[in-house]
């Protein structure tokens, strides 16, 4: 089901059911007024034949009978009856006594109790009260038929269901051109949406720049827009850039072997080439290796985080590049080395961390001719803080805003030092998904500073 009928039927379904409250409401009330009006005027006509019977001295009951016969057509079908004090009956204006003013004794007893009673029979209302005289208490019964009350009431009903049912109609058409003004803006949202594709994932969908849920849903939705164009970017750099760095290792590795194959050579020659194609195979290795670790920090997939030490990941790393490279030295100085074990730990998977930490020292040791690097380490109960330092040929402000990219090397980085471009991209990948922060402080020529936070366990 449409929004746009949704919409119409709620708000039909909600006037629908005011209406009804205010019909019923209206319907209920004016029936309760006109019964107590009726009922009032039935008693006021009863007593007042009482007190001509008893205080009158000059109205006798047949006199009365024919003044009550004049005045019958004011309540429709009326009957009175007046009981004394042992429940016998004094007057009726009536010559012939109905059933309804024959009342046993309990009915005339519970109007004495109570001083008044109302009950009804069909369409006759009727109404016992208590009038004293001044010798005995007499009972008073009078009924009749509130014709035009009723006649009111029934026409106030059709009243009311006519103005409901043709409100109910107005309601919907109000409420379907209403639906359609306020989808109005979806509708066109959509049609829009619908026309993005990859081919023309730059365009984005324009507001009206007002602050409401529509223009919120349409910020939400270009903001998605520019991190899907971003990452598509980014994925067709990194497609392009690995194609280019496996074709190469691959294409030399073809070409020798190609060469070798031309002509028969000497063992020597042989061995010369398969020594050749071995490290090409191993740096080819290397290269897919990176691209799987990096792979595998860009998804977070099949990840487990547990507390693990942040200290101990660092010396292992540290230890790692001294071993892997003997020319590299890393050095360690803790601000304060805390009392609480506790605080050493935080959240993380031990193997990526020791990845991430382990390229920004190779990296610092690499572009530095004294191949050295300093690590800080100052923990707190709130986080932990790494710094990495290097004095080597630093970077630009334009390196520092591509240096996390899949890739990316500086003109000084290549003319320094061979590398794929990987590294730092993959630690700033598996620092982030920690919920942590890497930032660098770098000047041409001077070194560059690695900040690294993580939140404590």
């Amino acid at each position: 089901m449409k929004i746009k009928i949704k919409i119409t039927l709620l708000f039909t379904l909600l006037v629908t059911l005011i209406i009804l409250v205010l019909g019923v409401s209206v319907y209920y009330f004016f029936s309760l007024n006109r019964k107590n009006e009726f009922t009032e005027r039935l008693k006021n006509r009863a007593l007042t034949t009482t007190r001509l019977l008893l205080e009158v001295e000059e109205i006798n009951k047949p006199l009365l009978r024919k003044i009550d016969s004049f005045t019958m057509n004011l309540l429709f079908e009326e009957k009175i009856a007046i009981y004394n004090h042992k429940n016998e009956l004094l007057y009726s204006n009536l010559s012939e006594q109905p059933d309804s003013l024959n009342p046993d004794t309990s009915l005339l007893n519970k109007i004495r109790l109570h001083g008044q009673f109302r009950f009804s029979a069909g369409e006759y209302e009727s109404i016992g009260v208590v009038y004293k005289g001044q010798l005995n208490h007499y009972v008073v019964l009078a009924t009749a038929i509130d014709r035009i009350g009723r006649n009111q009431l029934s026409q106030l009903k059709r009243i009311l269901l006519l103005s409901g049912l043709v409100g109910i109609l107005i309601t919907m058409l109000a409420g379907y051109f209403f639906s359609i003004n306020i989808l109005r803006p979806l509708t066109r949202i959509n049609r829009d949406m619908n026309e993005i594709s990859f081919q023309n994932i730059s365009r984005r969908i324009i507001t009206d720049n007002k602050k409401d849920e529509m223009s919120e849903l349409v910020n939400t939705f270009n903001n998605l827009l520019d991190r899907l164009e971003a990452s598509f970017n980014n994925q067709k750099r990194f497609i392009a850039n690995a194609s280019h760095e496996l074709s190469t290792p691959l294409t030399a590795i073809s070409s020798q072997l190609e060469v070798a194959l031309m002509q028969n050579r000497s063992d020597k020659e042989y061995k010369d080439v398969l020594a050749s194609v071995q490290e090409d195979v191993i740096q080819l290795n290397k290269l897919v290796r990176k691209l799987l670790e990096l792979a595998k920090a860009e998804t977070g997939k099949g990840i487990s985080l547990e507390p693990v030490r942040i200290d101990d990941i660092l010396l292992r790393a540290a230890q790692d590049v001294n071993t892997l490279h003997k020319n590299y030295n890393v050095y360690f100085s803790f601000d304060e080395i805390p009392e609480e074990e506790a605080l050493c730990y935080t959240y993380g998977n031990e193997e990526l961390l020791f990845i991430a930490f382990k390229n920004i020292m190779e990296n610092a040791c690499k572009y530095s001719d004294a191949h050295k690097a300093w690590v800080s380490v100052a923990i707190d109960p709130a986080k932990k803080t790494i710094r990495i330092k290097d004095e080597g040929i630093g970077m630009t402000k334009e390196d520092l805003k591509k240096v996390f990219e899949p890739f990316f090397r500086s003109s000084k980085a290549e003319q320094f030092s061979d590398g794929m471009g990987l590294g730092l991209s993959m630690s700033s990948r598996i620092i982030h998904l920690h919920k942590g922060e890497i930032s660098i402080d770098s000047q041409p020529g001077k070194g560059s500073v690695f900040t690294i936070t993580l939140p404590s366990a």
